[in-house]
């Protein structure tokens, strides 16, 4: 039996489960079943027209057979230098990588979502659909022996047929629309089956290539009516979720029927050409065909991707459409090394064709890489949404952001221990960030120990560097609230920048989090309301600290409890200011950082402060990060997948401290609380 369930977090489409266990099974089976079938069937006539394809080295007379292309034009493109296996490789190599990347994408749909309808007809659509991409090899075998396979290749016709269109007429949401659709799509399937299916398996062979063509007619219009009822969904009936899942669909369906009809009219007009244009043509149509005809999986997995259709995993499906891309792209060098070879070979000397291929390897070869991270580039902007290149992202998580644990019994001595700062000489660091360290010190004649914030002689010499840590004295002279790390005194000494504040003498929240993994609903609460408390006060004060995490946070014991005290505004935010001072990055820490801190890394108010301040809460009453990963998935999950509930991970937890936590990690700015006080207080409730 299946239901329709409608996820309240997501507000993505419905999705229809098959819920029964036995049917379940049974559709499992029956998938692997008809993909097995299908491959075999595919493999078995790829094989066929590989070894019809290269037979015509040996016998390039049309009574061998010739599918697709004659003896005239197989002579033309000898007479230019082109080699004959080549010629006979080039396009089924190309159909079996798009083949790889339809099934591949196909498979990986069913595995995540093979007790879901939609994701049951739509994986088997694509199983079926890539190797029919090109019909001359799916009906290899039915021309070579037609009594031997006519039932093995209407089955296999079939099983398109009834995967393809309910598809197209049930995307993305499962439902009819408008309703009277399944009677459009009940009699698109009886004409499938019994005219176009019988009409080519059981016909008269004698006569089916003009069978064939007027077939093809018809099915280019009963494509372009499913196309055009997807438009109505789209336009009309569509959630803006949906409505965002089917255009990618739509699109790339629309550039697979433009294939079909590019590669259509140049079989037509293939026998008129000769000479360059023929070899051209030859090479750069079947990249333009194989290329479209990809947008309609790509399609369906930037659907996915983007829009989250059927729950798809973010690095399963941006690997296969970095792997999709790498393949078209490498079909694309590979015709174009075959052209320059035979541009080279006509100009230069016939004893250095094999310099001209040198050549050509070495002209493609340097110009594939810096090609493939553009169009890398180009997908995580345009598709995915990222604002700086996910190689950036990977550096800065990479990058030294340590900060020790003040109440370790032995610190370790960093590059300025001994050196003397104003009235404190540096002792053992206490932990080292992007361009600063800090250090354990005590003043001249006083037992009280003192943290000094130290920038280092060739990050004072940068105006940036140096205008950032003048700006966090100023802003740390204006906070005076017992939850923020108190500003003692600041300097210059002997090139050395530094700054002077209070020591607490504890832990981070980070080192207890590595104890403890958890901390209880009350230590939480407790926390939160300190670390709200610090905030509320900066953000009062114009300011937006941009990096809160638990490596910023000290814990101070007092008689009852451990106390949060709020650290480091290196890269704290003042709207008010005009001074740049940020360059076009992500300015935070990924694993805690508002999605507004992605978009636009200067356009954030106090509520990305206080998304990071839901994410630290989650973390500590779960033991683990909402959103966790590289780079990319971060970025992410931040960006698109819905908060989690931390009651729905430890049951302990009540639901309203959960849905406290998920309104504090909101998508929408707007969404979240008005004050960090506002969320302590609901936590608290």
């Amino acid at each position: 039996m299946a239901r329709s369930v409608t996820s309240p977090q997501t507000k993505t489409t419905s999705i229809t489960r098959i819920t029964d266990p036995a049917r379940l099974r049974f559709f499992r089976v029956a998938w692997i079943t008809i993909a097995v079938y299908n491959l075999v069937y595919y493999l078995a006539n790829w094989s066929a027209w590989v070894a019809l394809r290269l037979n015509w080295i040996e016998c390039p007379a049309a009574s061998c057979g010739a599918l697709d292309m004659s003896p005239a034009v197989l002579a033309q493109l000898g007479e230019i230098g082109l080699s004959p296996v080549a010629i006979a490789l080039y396009r089924p190599i190309l159909d079996l990588l798009s083949s790889i990347v339809f099934m591949g994408i196909g498979f990986l749909i069913f595995r995540r979502r093979s007790d879901d309808w939609m994701g049951f007809l739509g994986s088997l659509m694509l199983m079926h659909f890539g190797p029919r991409v090109v019909i001359t090899v799916t009906r290899t075998l039915i021309t070579l022996d037609p009594e031997a396979f006519r039932v093995i290749g209407f089955i296999s016709a079939i099983g398109f047929f009834f995967t393809i269109h309910p598809t197209l007429y049930l995307f993305p949401n499962g439902k009819f629309v408008p309703r009277w659709a399944k009677w459009v799509l009940a009699a698109i399937l009886t004409y499938e089956v019994t005219i176009r299916g019988f009409g080519v398996y059981f016909g008269n062979l004698s006569e089916r290539g003009s069978l064939v063509t007027v077939l093809a007619g018809a099915g280019g219009f009963i494509a372009a009516l499913g196309f055009a009822f997807q438009m109505i969904r789209l336009r009309y009936h569509a959630t803006p979720v949906e409505r965002q899942q089917s255009k990618w669909v739509v699109i790339g369906g629309v550039m697979a029927t433009a294939a079909i009809m590019i590669s259509n009219f140049f079989e037509v007009l293939l026998p008129t050409l000769t000479g360059p244009t023929l070899v051209v043509l030859g090479f750069v149509v079947p990249m333009v065909y194989y290329g479209l005809a990809l947008m309609l999986p790509l399609g369906m997995a930037f659907s996915m991707l983007r829009y989250r259709l059927w729950e798809a995993d973010f690095v399963i499906n941006r690997s296969l459409v970095y792997g999709a891309l790498g393949i078209f792209l490498a079909a694309v060098f590979f015709g174009v090394l075959g052209v320059m070879q035979i541009i080279l070979g006509r100009v230069l000397p016939i004893d250095q064709t094999g310099t001209a291929t040198v050549i050509g390897a070495l002209v493609v070869g340097a110009l594939y890489t810096p090609t493939r991270r553009r169009l890398a580039r180009f997908v995580d902007k345009r598709v995915f949404g990222f604002r700086v290149e996910l190689d950036e992202l990977k550096k800065r998580q990479n990058e030294t952001h340590d900060r020790l644990d003040p109440s370790a019994p032995n610190l370790p001595e960093g590059a300025f221990s001994g050196r003397t700062v104003g009235d404190w000489i540096l002792g053992g660091m206490l932990g080292r960030g992007g361009m600063s360290e800090v250090y354990l010190t005590r003043r001249e004649g006083s037992e009280q120990p003192i943290a000094v914030k130290v920038l280092p002689p060739d990050m004072a010499a940068q105006h940036e560097y140096s205008a950032r840590f003048t700006r966090e004295v100023s802003i740390m002279r204006g906070l005076m609230h017992p939850n923020i790390v108190r500003l003692i005194g600041d300097g210059q000494t002997e090139n050395l920048r530094y700054l002077a504040m209070e020591y607490v003498d504890g832990p981070t929240l980070s080192s207890l989090l590595k104890q403890r993994e958890m901390l209880s609903l009350e230590e939480v609460r407790a926390l939160i309301t300190d670390m709200a408390a610090a905030l509320d006060h900066a953000h009062q004060r114009g300011l937006v600290h941009r990096d809160i995490k638990p490596s910023n946070i000290l814990l101070r014991q007092n008689p009852e409890r451990l106390e949060a005290v709020l650290a480091d505004f290196g890269i704290a935010h003042q709207p008010s200011n005009t001074e740049v001072l940020t360059r076009d990055a992500i300015m935070g820490t990924l694993e805690y950082i508002a999605p507004e801190q992605i978009v636009s890394a200067r356009e954030v108010d106090s509520r990305a402060d206080i998304y990071a301040l839901g994410i630290m809460a989650y973390q500590m009453l779960t033991g683990k990060l909402p959103f966790e990963g590289g780079p990319a998935q971060l970025v992410y999950g931040h960006l698109n997948q819905p908060p989690p509930d931390p009651s729905q991970t430890v049951k302990s937890i009540p639901t309203g401290a959960g849905q406290a936590v998920m309104k504090a990690m909101a998508k929408v700015p707007a969404d979240r609380y008005a004050t960090a006080g506002a969320f302590a207080a609901a936590l608290g409730g």
